[in-house]
Order: structure tokens, then C-alpha cells, then sequence
């Protein structure tokens, strides 16, 4: 059975990464605990799984000094595809952050043309939407039905979610697309803002 991201809240017939492969979210349904990465590596797009490669192995590595195991866990990401930014090489192709930034410098462009059609009486274009609004309706429905079988099962503050990553503590406190240092929060217990 295949996983269709739109049955789940994602708006990718809006987003410009449509079409791109998927990684769909998995782990236990029950779970009290679940992990929000940025968006799927290449081992992921590989496998089509959550967590596979060097990124895997430390979370396994570091799950197990905890006492945990994966199978206790939902793992998911802020971003189901993996952007890749046209004007960008090595590593910085594929971060999430690049690619947000050239979105916005893609719509400034489109504002200015935009601008100037108007004058000479021509049609706009529409901006390209951020692949992290069309992606958080998703992220929320989804841990917000966990959190509420958490709750239904006994976790008195239901659940429990670890952002990895600056974009997904940004997705899970602020709103999307909005940078919060992950570093600053190390160590914190957050109460997200209620889902849209």
C-alpha cells in the first residue's frame, strides 16, 4: 500500500516540489514519542524509510544509551520530499534552508515582474508557495492524532515530539518557514502552538 501524502493533509498540488519521491512517515501508531526531522536524505529516498544510512545509525546509537528503541517511536519529517535548489552545489543543494531562501528570491522576482506587467497592462504569475506551508497541514494532523491517543492512553501531557533541526522547531512553534535556533531551546520543554 502506498503512502499518498494528499490523503493526509499535504497540499502538493500547490507545492513546487510535486512530483518529487516521498518518504512517507512511519514507526509505531501508538507511540508517545515522535521524532520531526527537516526533510528525507538520500539513504531515505534510497530505501523509501525514515532513518536509514549514518543518520540512522546515530539515532540508533543514541536511542539506545536512552533506553529507547525505534520501534517505540513515530518518525516523520517537516518536509516529505527532499528540495534541491537549482543555483546551489555539494551539500547546500539539498538543505531545507537553501532551498526556502531561493523560494523567496524566486518570489521577488516574480513581485518585480508582476509590478511591471501591471503597468503595461500584461498578467502576473503566482509566487511558488513554500514547500513547508504545504507540508505542515500534514505534520500537524499528524501529531495531533497522536498526541490525542497518547493522551486517551495515559500520557498525562501527551505527546512527546523532538525537532531536529532549526526548520522543525520553527514548523512546530512559530510557523512555517520560520527559522528558531535550535540551540537556544536545547534542553527545553516547549508547548507547541495548536495545530491550524
Amino acid at each position: 500500500m502506498s503512502y499518498d501524502p494528499r490523503a493526509h493533509g499535504c497540499q502538493c498540488d500547490r507545492c513546487p516540489l510535486q512530483g518529487s519521491q516521498v518518504v512517507a512517515p512511519e514507526g509505531n501508531p501508538n507511540a508517545r514519542m515522535a521524532i520531526v526531522n527537516e526533510s528525507p536524505g538520500l539513504s531515505e529516498l534510497k530505501h523509501g524509510k525514515q532513518w536509514i544510512g549514518p543518520a540512522g545509525a546515530k539515532l540508533n546509537e543514541l536511542l539506545f544509551k536512552a533506553g529507547l528503541h525505534r520501534n517505540q517511536l513515530w518518525m516523520t519529517s517537516a518536509l516529505l520530499c527532499r528540495p534541491e535548489v537549482p543555483d546551489k552545489e555539494g551539500r547546500r543543494r539539498f538543505d531545507p534552508k537553501e532551498y526556502v531562501a531561493w523560494i523567496r528570491r524566486e518570489n521577488v522576482k516574480i513581485r518585480r515582474e508582476n509590478k511591471a506587467n501591471k503597468k503595461a497592462g500584461l498578467p502576473g504569475f503566482s509566487e511558488r508557495a513554500s514547500p513547508l506551508d504545504c507540508c505542515a497541514p500534514r505534520l500537524y494532523g499528524e501529531l495531533h492524532a497522536l498526541d490525542q491517543k497518547a493522551r486517551a492512553a495515559g500520557a498525562p501531557n501527551g505527546l512527546v515530539v523532538v525537532p531536529l533541526g532549526s526548520f522543525a522547531l520553527g514548523l512546530l512553534t512559530t510557523k512555517p518557514g520560520a527559522m528558531q535556533s535550535i540551540l537556544k531551546y536545547r534542553g527545553s520543554v516547549i508547548f507547541p502552538k495548536e495545530s491550524a
